[in-house]
Parts: C-alpha cells; structure tokens; sequence
C-alpha cells in the first residue's frame, strides 16, 4: 500500500496517520502501521502477537506533505517514507506472520481521548 499524507491535525505531539496492515478487524489482532506523527516524524508500529504489546520504532523525519509506502515479502514488512513519492528512505522492517489476507486501510488516531482528529488522504494505491 503506498499513499500520500496531506495533512494531519495536531491534537497531541503524537497524533498518528498512515497505512496499516492487519490480520483482521478484531480489537487486539496483529498488524504492522507505518505513519507520520504531529510532531513530523515517522514510525513503524507492530503487534506480533494476538492481545500483545504493540513495539514502536522511530524513523526519517517527514514533514507533510509526505509519502508513505508497506511493502510484505513473505513475512517480512518494510516501511518508506518519501517527500516527493520518487526517493524512498527506510523506515524499519519487521518480521510478523500474518495471514495472507490481510485488511489494508489508513488509519489515524488523535492520541487525545478528548478530540478527534482530521486528516486528508490522497493518491492511495494498493497493489497484490
């Protein structure tokens, strides 16, 4: 899945949009999110285990407007992040076994029970 962030709504310094990959809809199933924060970074997020704990990694700065790209081979999920949606700069891998289905979808939080957060989406792609 790759897809472009326009704009994110500052609710909170890590207010979070981006892709996302899960085993399924279910609260606590596995998934692999690779997004941009309010405060403009990136990271790689994942739960490798159903009702586990969700590991975080940190990325490249990424400044809106900002590209964001998941790639799977096999079982193995890489993250990039590009300003113009030409030159990719790794965000992480990580290594989660997950059905070959999967659900592909944006996703966001504002990371502030008290707000919701607005984000635009745009020239969102999903290749097999």
């Amino acid at each position: 899945i790759v897809a472009r962030v326009v704009s994110v709504q500052y609710t909170d310094p890590w207010a979070k949009a981006g892709v996302m990959l899960r085993e399924n809809d279910s609260a606590g199933s596995k998934y692999i999110f690779l997004g941009v924060t309010g405060q403009g970074g990136s990271v790689l997020q994942s739960r490798v285990t159903t009702d586990g704990v969700s590991a975080s990694a940190d990325g490249p700065e990424a400044k809106l407007p900002h590209w964001l790209k998941l790639i799977r081979n096999g079982n193995l999920f890489s993250g990039y992040v590009s300003a113009d949606g030409t030159n990719w700069l790794t965000a992480g891998s990580v290594t989660n076994l997950l059905n070959k289905n999967l659900a592909i979808g944006l996703a966001l939080t504002a990371h502030n029970n008290s707000v919701l957060n607005s984000t635009l989406f745009d020239r969102v792609t999903v290749k097999p």
